[in-house]
């Protein structure tokens, strides 16, 4: 579904993602892990086309994204950004169906769609008409998810989507993330530097360090695998 091979992208000579290889299988809820500048992020905005690789190429469903219009790359990809990013001055309503204004479905589709999707992420329906200033953070977070989901793209990028929640409430959306990958189903690549996260969350999980992929495994391979994954 995902694949990366040599991928490179460096900022005023200092490499930020160094001959990566990567794949991710479909339907796999993929873990980043790593600290702060170990290339997780840059990672993410390569395989959406936000940001151009310096060399090394990427497929995103078979296809090699440089040869493809990055609105139609990005129409089967939602993206969830750290501290949420919805529009403020629209309502819980309108920050989910951007993606399905923009792609012009009718306006029945985005109403059912709509409603799934605030059942699904467990919102009351009554919450539509909110703005994001009038909701929690965990609340808003469900947002940020629903709006990715809205499409109902094949593939989630992820980049540290609880991390500005509070300890409870990350794990209530984790618990609730993975209902919703169990019912959905998606390709995942989720970043994150909270090792007790990764654990929890991944299928698989591949550390980073220094731009390059350290390590890799399933989550018992990375805690009972031979050496320590995470020092």
């Amino acid at each position: 579904m995902i694949r990366a091979e040599k991928l490179s992208k460096a900022y005023q000579g200092v490499p930020a993602v160094s001959e990566v290889d990567l794949t991710v299988p479909e339907g796999e809820l993929c873990v980043l892990l790593g600290p702060s500048g170990c290339g997780k992020s840059t990672l993410l905005r390569l395989i959406n086309a936000l940001t151009p690789a310096d060399s090394g190429t990427v497929t995103v469903r078979g296809q090699d994204i440089s040869r493809m219009p990055p609105e139609q790359l990005r129409r089967g990809i939602g993206y969830v950004v750290p501290n949420v990013g919805l529009f403020p001055h629209y309502t819980v309503r309108r920050n989910i169906a951007v993606v399905p204004e923009l792609l012009k479905w009718k306006k029945p589709d985005i109403i059912k769609r709509t409603a799934f999707l605030m059942e699904l992420t467990g919102l009351p329906q009554k919450y539509l008409d909110k703005y994001p200033h009038e909701l929690s953070g965990g609340e808003a977070q469900r947002v940020g998810v629903a709006r990715a989901l809205a499409a109902d793209p094949p593939i989630l990028l992820m980049d540290e989507p609880f991390g500005s929640v509070d300890p409870l409430n990350r794990e209530r959306l984790q618990r609730s993330f993975l209902d919703i990958q169990r019912t959905l189903k998606k390709t995942v690549l989720f970043v994150t530097h909270d090792v007790s996260e990764a654990l929890i969350m991944g299928d698989r999980i591949l550390l980073m360090r220094e731009g390059r992929i350290a390590r890799s495994g399933t989550p018992r391979e990375m805690v009972f695998g031979e050496g320590d994954a995470f020092r």
